[in-house]
């Protein structure tokens, strides 16, 4: 590992690999809601009740890109203030976490679901059975570490 840190001068290269990320965000941003829209556009066009297999998958796909493009939108407010060196960036940073739970881990898990719902038809009763229960075990997983986070916190 210290051959990696003396080969790659992290300091100097930080302002350019931020600069790098800021630069993709704008088409990451413009690509996510354009997606999005010719996502709704083709369910919209293509509606019937009930959702078919198909509609249900576009459906995933425009609440997932959506939420990456809303989730990308907001963390270019904070790197653009750190590239910057406003103090201002750091309230953004401490404040991720609330939007990070609406638009990315919220969509993804919503944008997901909406994929494995379309895509498990074509599985039997165990492979149901397992993707279910697995996802429900991730969540316990995910509570667990909270709590165990919470009980190795510093003073």
């Amino acid at each position: 590992m210290r051959w990696i840190r003396k080969k790659i001068d992290v300091e100097n290269q930080h302002p350019v690999t931020e600069g790098i990320s800021l630069a993709l965000s704008s088409p990451a941003i413009w690509i996510g809601f354009v997606v999005t829209a010719i996502s709704f556009i083709t369910l919209y066009r293509s509606r019937s009740k009930p959702m078919n297999r198909e509609q249900k998958f576009i459906l995933g796909i425009g609440i997932s890109h959506i939420g990456d493009a809303l989730d990308s939108t907001y963390w270019l407010i904070p790197w653009s203030l750190h590239f910057m060196n406003d103090p201002n960036a750091e309230w953004w940073f401490a404040s991720g976490a609330l939007p990070n739970i609406f638009f990315r881990q919220i969509c993804d898990i919503v944008g997901a679901t909406l994929h494995l719902v379309a895509l498990l038809v074509a599985f039997g009763p165990w492979q149901k059975k397992f993707v279910i229960w697995s996802t429900v075990a991730s969540f316990v997983i995910g509570v667990v570490y909270v709590i165990v986070l919470y009980m190795l916190r510093l003073p």
